[in-house]
């Protein structure tokens, strides 16, 4: 009687513990699907951002290649040549010439002409401050194209992709240029207060590696469960071998005539109750057997699943591009949260 009722709790726990690895599975194939649909977003995200990034080429950096403004190499135009000292000579020495035929010609000319008064002609400062205001203002406004032009230098990106962007890494990272294009299109709502939540470290990458470590927990729970089905197998085998002792012994007793008459009567109905719960003990096994195996390879497979998913999920490089980033991790390996 003691046997069959622990017979009973052991099979009352095994039924729990199938129970909780079969609702594990359910968790696991919800956070499967829940990280899947995360990645499709991050994917559709590298899709938006490439697009950004042709849209910028073609909007800034075309122009700014046609005109030769992609690197200040535009600066060596200012820089002062023979021909512009020959050129600022050359008016130096106009206005010199100017000046001269002013006060040696000019002046004394106008000067028999009392009905017109024709001396401002000649009042343009002196060669001295004629020349020097027209070379400053020159000087000004080469200054102001040079700012100009390096403004315009200033909006040129370098979207390249980084060689550290192909390494390998266990860590859910940031899609590549990300910081480059936020930078871009700095007034854009999209880029300003969407795209830096999928930074390194963000509150999208960090959901995701709860979810990840979720994962991881639910990966030691259905170990844990798997040992204990599995010891509660072996206490159902224990069982099993005392009741065939027990069998032994009654077979023995009735075979060697030690019992009385009665007492044979009472032995041989509990032998064949020993068997009867022996025929139904091992089919009981070869049940909870069957439904725990089931169990875990449901589990096994959503397991599967989410690795693959995972794996998916460390690729950083926008989809175009034909760097890629796996991740090492092939198995959920417990990481440190992000903060």
């Amino acid at each position: 009687m003691q046997v069959k009722t622990h017979d009973m709790m052991i099979r009352s726990a095994h039924e729990l513990a199938v129970n909780k690895l079969q609702k594990t599975k359910g968790m696991m194939e919800d956070g499967e699907a829940a990280l899947r649909a995360a990645e499709r977003v991050k994917e559709k995200l590298a899709g938006s951002m490439e697009s950004m990034v042709n849209m910028y080429d073609w909007f800034v950096h075309e122009p700014l290649r046609n005109m030769m403004l992609d690197s200040d190499a535009f600066l060596q135009e200012f820089e002062v040549k023979d021909s512009e000292i020959v050129s600022v000579n050359k008016f130096q020495e106009s206005i010199t010439a100017l000046s001269e035929h002013c006060e040696q010609e000019a002046k004394p000319s106008f000067e028999k002409i009392t009905e017109i008064d024709l001396s401002p002609l000649c009042e343009f400062g002196g060669p001295e401050a004629a020349a020097g205001s027209v070379k400053e203002t020159l000087k000004q406004r080469k200054e102001e194209v040079i700012k100009e032009l390096k403004d315009c230098l200033s909006w040129y990106r370098d979207f390249s992709i980084p060689e550290s962007a192909g390494t390998v890494t266990s860590q859910l990272v940031e899609p590549v240029l990300l910081g480059p294009l936020t930078e871009a299109y700095p007034d854009a709502t999209f880029a300003s207060e969407y795209m830096p939540d999928w930074k390194t470290g963000g509150k999208f990458l960090s959901a995701m590696e709860e979810l990840r470590n979720m994962l991881h927990d639910l990966d030691e729970e259905a170990g844990a469960l798997t040992g204990k089905i599995a010891g509660l197998m072996d206490q159902i085998a224990d069982n099993a071998k005392l009741r065939d002792e027990i069998s032994d012994l009654v077979k023995t007793a009735i075979a060697e005539k030690k019992l009385a008459e009665d007492q044979e009567a009472e032995a041989k109905q509990l032998l064949a109750s020993q068997q009867a719960q022996q025929r139904e003990q091992e089919e009981n096994i070869n049940r909870m057997k069957q439904l725990a195996d089931a169990a875990y390879k449901a589990y096994q497979g959503a397991l599967g699943k989410f690795s693959q998913i995972f794996s998916a999920g460390t690729i950083s490089l926008i989809q175009a591009q034909q760097a890629k980033v796996v991740s090492a991790s092939q198995s959920l390996k417990k990481i440190r949260r992000l903060g």
